[in-house]
């Protein structure tokens, strides 16, 4: 129910906004990244993006993460397509793949086992992102899993569809 209720809001917002002006990437070839220890010294989060303009509407990003915690290792990789439908809100959606890298038998991670032939999730994932201005980017998206892994995303204990929210500052 929330996936089609986010689908309709998102087709609702592009009939909305199709008549403001269209944004105009200001680079051919975005990129950024960052990375971080967390608080504990085995922690570890890494990311990246690498996009490519096709014109001022049209984009594709290559994501990628990496994050290790005590009890998981993933990395994350996704493709994703991006639409401009005016000066500052985007639609987006593509694949992700998400791969866990620990190779024990079995972890009890909050009574959730995983077994050791469960090494990947895959998922699409739709959103709408709104440019605040050139430093602050807002984005919603929810993310579907496909496979039947009993891998959950990071940070969950069981396979799920999520929905998120998260936003960007650049410095």
């Amino acid at each position: 129910m929330i996936k089609y209720t986010f689908l309709l809001l998102c087709i609702g917002l592009t009939y909305n906004v199709m008549a403001q002006e269209i944004k105009k990437p200001k680079e051919r070839f975005p990129y950024e990244g960052h990375a971080y220890f967390g608080m504990d010294r085995n922690s570890v989060h890494k990311d990246f993006s690498i996009g490519y303009n096709l014109n001022t509407n049209w984009g594709v990003r290559l994501d990628g993460a990496y994050d290790k915690e005590m009890l998981y290792e993933r990395f994350r990789i996704g493709m994703f397509v991006k639409k401009y439908l005016n000066k500052k809100m985007f639609l987006f959606g593509g694949m992700q793949l998400e791969l866990d890298l620990l190779d024990t038998e079995i972890r009890d991670i909050n009574s959730y086992h995983i077994p050791k032939g469960d090494k990947y999730r895959t998922s699409y994932t739709i959103g709408l992102g709104y440019d605040i201005n050139e430093s602050i980017l807002i984005e919603a998206s929810y993310d579907n899993q496909l496979n039947n892994s009993r891998i959950g995303p990071v940070q969950l204990n069981s396979p799920t569809d999520i929905l998120l929210v998260k936003s960007k500052i650049k410095f």
